[in-house]
């Protein structure tokens, strides 16, 4: 043949058109005879195929196909299709979240040491009172709670019951220099202490806040009403 010119029978879209045309029509005269569907109305026009590749063509097939038996268009077929995969990955949910958790993990605390410092712990390295956490008290009381009694009207609106954690430091503040003891609160038990906390209301070098070495540990600028915080030696063994 001259001019390059391809002998083509038919092109696979005609196969399809064609092939549509026929399965569209039967399924509508059996759902005309058999009646099994009275509440869904039956497009008048098919859509035409766009000017894609077969494979598109025919998922265009099957979604039409669909559109007749059941009644709903793509839009209501890609929800009820969103729904089935969420519900589907729900018992997944937990594992994934788990998994992830572990990934973050590996990645980044790989480069820290899971080990609590031992100079925040109550004696450091033995016998020797330990540095701990120093924190002011600006810091934790940013609304002024703290300038309110629990027993008053207000304090009982705004404190929780005995096992508040700002209940226990309002009282730490109110015995000054008196190291007070923080028991789990869901135990409830003193045989579950977990941090032994001291309020200073004046500057001492007990009270520094800024770490100069490099270590961790706070050894500069000392600052009136600070809590310093140790963690009970139960928990010497613990990691984060």
């Amino acid at each position: 043949m001259g001019g390059g010119a391809k002998n083509i029978i038919c092109e696979p879209q005609d196969i399809i058109k064609d092939l549509k045309i026929k399965i569209l029509e039967f399924i509508s005269l059996n759902k005309i005879i058999c009646n099994n569907l009275p509440n869904l109305q039956i497009p008048n026009s098919l859509p035409s195929l766009p000017s894609l590749n077969p494979s598109q063509a025919v998922i265009d097939l099957l979604k039409d196909i669909l559109a007749v038996i059941q009644g709903i268009n793509f839009d209501q077929m890609k929800q009820q299709l969103i729904d089935w995969l969420v519900e589907q990955l729900k018992p997944l949910e937990k594992s994934i979240a788990l998994n992830l958790k572990l990934g973050l993990k590996e990645c980044y605390a790989c480069k820290i040491s899971p080990q609590i410092p031992a100079w925040m712990f109550q004696t450091y390295p033995s016998n020797v009172p330990a540095p701990g956490i120093n924190i002011e008290l600006k810091k934790l009381d940013l609304t002024c709670l703290f300038n309110i009694n629990p027993s008053s009207d207000a304090g009982q609106l705004l404190y929780g019951n005995t096992t508040d954690m700002n209940r226990f430091l309002w009282n730490c503040i109110q015995n000054e220099g008196i190291t007070q003891v923080w028991f789990d609160p869901v135990v409830g038990s003193i045989l579950t202490p977990i941090a032994h906390i001291t309020y200073y209301e004046a500057p001492s070098p007990l009270t520094v806040i800024t770490d100069n070495t490099g270590d961790g540990i706070q050894d500069i600028d000392q600052r009136p009403m600070v809590f310093k915080i140790h963690i009970d030696d139960s928990y010497k063994l613990s990691h984060f």
